[in-house]
């Protein structure tokens, strides 16, 4: 009779622990759809972006700093930073740089990418230029390389490397596209 009395005790205590959790689910569950503002996302250098993307870190934050750098910030940007305004044409040359490398990129007066000059120095090389370069000097070790691009607005991209190697006592310089191919 004891244990009957608790087991309807304890029945009524989770009946209504239950109850009290399923309400107050369902009071938060409003509709917020009406309060989020719209958001216009704009892609203004992304031509540049899609073109010159690296899967290395130090090259890749660089590019994305160049990519999403606005015109219209340049006052607060300016600290720290190498700006120059060319009043024949209207544009930016800004220089972007981190322990790795640098980019100069040259924007327009809305905030597009005319150009850009890349160098970096010592970073991973992408699998196809290390494949590349073991096959060619397969005993040969790699002690330096720098990563060039040139971008120009609706031109080709051009991505080099300019490595070095070393065999024994030997030392050799070669340049190598971001394809593979030996230049």
């Amino acid at each position: 009779m004891f244990n009957t009395l608790i087991f309807s005790i304890m029945k009524a205590i989770i009946f209504s622990l239950l109850c009290v959790g399923l309400s107050s689910l369902c009071f938060a569950q409003e509709k917020i759809s009406d309060q989020i503002p719209e958001i216009e996302v704009y892609a203004t250098n992304y031509e540049y972006a899609s073109k010159v993307y690296s899967d290395v870190p130090d090259v890749n934050h660089l590019e994305t700093r160049a990519a999403n750098f606005d015109v219209k910030d340049i006052p607060k940007f300016f600290r720290g930073r190498t700006i120059n305004y060319q009043e024949e044409d209207g544009s930016y040359i800004v220089n972007f740089s981190n322990s790795k490398g640098s980019i100069e990129a040259v924007y327009d007066e809305k905030g597009k990418i005319i150009s850009t000059n890349e160098r970096f120095e010592n970073i991973k090389l992408p699998l196809e230029v290390r494949k590349a370069i073991s096959r060619k000097y397969p005993d040969w070790l790699t002690t330096k390389d720098v990563y060039m691009v040139k971008y120009r607005k609706n031109r080709d991209v051009v991505k080099k490397y300019k490595i070095r190697i070393e065999f024994d006592k030997s030392k050799k310089w070669v340049k190598i596209d971001d394809k593979g191919n030996f230049l």
